[in-house]
């Protein structure tokens, strides 16, 4: 884990290999756009169950992730609210978005 910022709107990427399966998945674009070197963004906050399994799922599969404190960063509150979501996690792979612990878009990232 590096971190990459301090104070108020800490970032923190989380690095991994990349696995690619051979079978056609589910969101194709999403895949391909992984295999390109997709950012993926976790926006969090603190004591969220949700955003927790989400983190913990995406380093068991060693997928690397930016981690944004939506506690500590206006700017990422607007991004998430100008998304249409209300509640954490909300993850941006590319140009795919979703909100809460979704296993299978996890699913689709590996």
């Amino acid at each position: 884990m590096t971190n990459t910022g301090g104070g108020s709107g800490e970032r923190v990427v989380r690095h991994g290999p990349i696995r690619v399966r051979t079978f056609t998945p589910l969101l194709p674009a999403l895949q391909y756009k992984r295999d390109k070197g997709m950012t993926i963004t976790v926006y969090s906050k603190p004591a969220c169950v949700q955003c927790t399994a989400t983190t913990r799922a995406l380093d068991m599969r060693g997928i690397a992730y930016e981690l944004v404190d939506l506690t500590q960063d206006a700017g990422a509150m607007q991004t998430v609210a100008d998304l249409g979501y209300r509640q954490a996690p909300v993850v941006v792979a590319g140009d795919s978005h979703w909100a809460g612990f979704r296993p299978d878009m996890i699913g689709q990232l590996v």
